[in-house]
């Protein structure tokens, strides 16, 4: 076919007959389509979020709430939120230490496992349920199946903002979690 050939720009309606290549076709628009519908893009990302952690005396009970922009989101008592708790005081005690923030909460999956008294298969149900209820509650949020991050025998929360209370008392916060203090409300 040559550009020449289509040199007639008319609108196609129902039943127009179009001539392509000496063949003349009859078009017909399509009435079965469904509309097209604009999808949720998520819009935040996990260093934007508030961990808010709390955890009874004993460390028998863990709750979990994330806060951003005035909203408070319920994560409820889990026992996953354990799993979570101590990899954020993993990341914690390395900031203290002056670890840059990319390299912060790294521990070896063995060593989790010998500090929490759990075997690796409970370790990685605990993962897989932590990180399937942040996917499913934080929709809005980009990687959030991601919370817990993974590499090689190696694993890490990924918020950068948190606070962990035991009982009533802060026990441990992040640093950018202190810069955002006041506007953070329990």
């Amino acid at each position: 076919m040559h550009d020449d050939e289509f040199t007639t720009r008319e609108m196609l309606q129902d039943n127009s007959v179009i001539s392509v290549a000496n063949e003349q076709w009859v078009f017909f628009s399509s009435h079965l389509e469904v509309d097209t519908q604009v999808s949720s893009v998520p819009q935040l990302y996990i260093n934007e979020l508030d961990f808010i952690f709390n955890l009874s005396l004993d460390e028998e009970t863990s709750e979990l709430k994330i806060h951003h922009h005035n909203k408070d989101v319920d994560l409820h008592v889990r026992c996953h939120h354990y799993l979570t708790l101590n990899l954020a005081r993993y990341r914690a005690a390395d900031a203290k230490k002056g670890v840059l923030p990319a390299n912060q909460g790294w521990v070896n999956t063995e060593q989790l496992v010998k500090d929490l008294g759990v075997d690796m298969r409970y370790l990685n149900i605990q993962i897989h349920r932590a990180r399937k209820q942040f996917s499913e509650v934080l929709t809005n949020v980009h990687d959030a199946e991601n919370i817990i991050e993974r590499q090689l025998r190696k694993v890490r929360f990924a918020g950068a903002s948190f606070m962990i209370y035991k009982g009533c008392e802060l026990e441990s916060t992040s640093d950018v979690a202190r810069t955002r203090k006041n506007s953070i409300t329990i």
